[in-house]
């Protein structure tokens, strides 16, 4: 083939290597970086491995390495996908929040992480009085049992608890001794939840089982997702009631 743009050519491999470089280079500059910001990519990259295995890998081996790598691809990418069906946690959590509330209510909400209930429509008119709290400081987590409810908007603060027994133990009390609201979705094809567990993960005992949590009948746990689907995409928001 000449040198166009076609797939039979050597234009669409030089096209597509300079549209990825430059998408790379141009998320590697950024001052902040994050997986999640690569996922535009992903596609790119995928079509680069098969181009290579069909180009490059012997005949016997091409279509046994391009099958598995296009599927799992696919499944993940599909599984990802549909993530977004669902509203993110910190809105349904808001919402529930917002309906739940009376006037004069104090929410504990813990330091480092979002503030909720999110300034929604159904939050109009209220006047929110949140008591930032840090579960290592003592003070602090008497004036957050002392709150109407207590927020953990996603795993930030007691990812670090598996690390800290101190810190695993305060949230096991908050989980085993008050009631558990729990607002999360999953990455998930159809029925399945293909998900990390965050609970688990920090060492805490969690109030239901993976499947029920992510809203599924079933769920395969994955080890430890990045911190940035987790917290920003998928965050395990659980609202602790008296």
């Amino acid at each position: 083939g000449g040198g166009g743009g076609g797939l039979k050519g050597r234009g669409w491999p030089r096209w597509a290597a300079w549209w990825t470089a430059g998408g790379f280079l141009a998320t590697g500059a950024l001052f902040v970086k994050f997986p999640r910001y690569l996922l535009p990519l992903y596609p790119a990259w995928t079509g680069w491995v098969a181009w290579l295995l069909l180009r490059r890998c012997a005949r016997r081996w091409r279509y046994w390495l391009l099958v598995p790598t296009l599927v799992v691809a696919l499944l993940e990418g599909g599984a990802q996908l549909a993530l977004y069906d669902a509203a993110h946690p910190w809105i349904t959590a808001s919402r529930w929040l917002c309906a739940a509330l009376l006037p004069g209510d104090k929410v504990a909400v813990e330091r480092w992480d979002h503030p909720l209930p999110l300034p929604l429509p159904a939050c109009e008119g209220r006047s929110i009085d949140f008591v930032p709290f840090s579960p290592h400081r003592s003070e602090d987590r008497r004036a957050a049992l002392e709150a109407s409810v207590i927020v953990i908007a996603s795993r930030r603060n007691y990812g670090a608890a598996v690390r800290e027994d101190d810190l695993r133990r305060q949230y096991a009390r908050l989980l085993n001794r008050r009631e558990v609201r729990i607002f999360a979705r999953c990455p998930h094809l159809g029925p399945l939840a293909l998900t990390d567990d965050p609970l688990r993960d920090a060492g805490l005992d969690p109030p239901l089982p993976l499947a029920e949590r992510c809203g599924r009948r079933w769920a395969w746990r994955l080890p430890r997702l990045d911190e940035s689907f987790r917290v920003y995409d998928a965050p395990l928001t659980l609202v602790i009631v008296p």
